[in-house]
């Protein structure tokens, strides 16, 4: 039987504060767990393909499957991927998606970094590892965090 090992995402890639689309963001599903311990190891460890958006700011990232022996009557849970999105200037965003195939996530918004100031008395500030997370309301509420 075929089935879904990770799942897919499609959708569009745009600035949150103009909503312009993003051309040239990278997009691709990690299978780290839920909450990643870090963006590093959310993007250690994607799958592929890693795409990247159009000049739309369109992406589609296909679910991944594979054939295996499957004893029914069971009920499978959707399965777990963690979609990581990048583009120079902005800050990096983990989606968590929980799907049985390609899930359309609609409009995905990513926040510009925030520049970084250095003055001679206080030296600069690393920034912190973990990601934003862009959490999915019908899967996470807000009581989670």
């Amino acid at each position: 039987m075929r089935f879904n090992v990770t799942p897919g995402a499609s959708g569009v890639v745009m600035d949150s504060q103009s909503r312009a689309p993003l051309a040239g963001a990278r997009v691709a599903i990690s299978l780290a767990k839920y909450p990643a311990p870090s963006l590093a190891d959310a993007l250690e460890v994607t799958r592929p393909p890693v795409v990247t958006t159009d000049t739309a700011g369109r992406f589609y990232v296909p679910a991944d499957h594979r054939w295996g022996i499957y004893i029914l009557p069971v009920d499978r849970f959707p399965e777990f991927g963690l979609l990581t999105v990048q583009h120079n200037g902005y800050d990096p965003l983990l989606v968590p998606l929980w799907s049985h195939s390609v899930t359309n996530l609609g409009q995905i918004l990513l926040t510009p970094a925030a520049p970084q100031r250095r003055s001679s008395r206080n030296p600069p500030q690393e920034s912190p590892d973990a990601p934003h997370l862009q959490s999915l309301p019908s899967l996470l509420s807000n009581s989670q965090f």
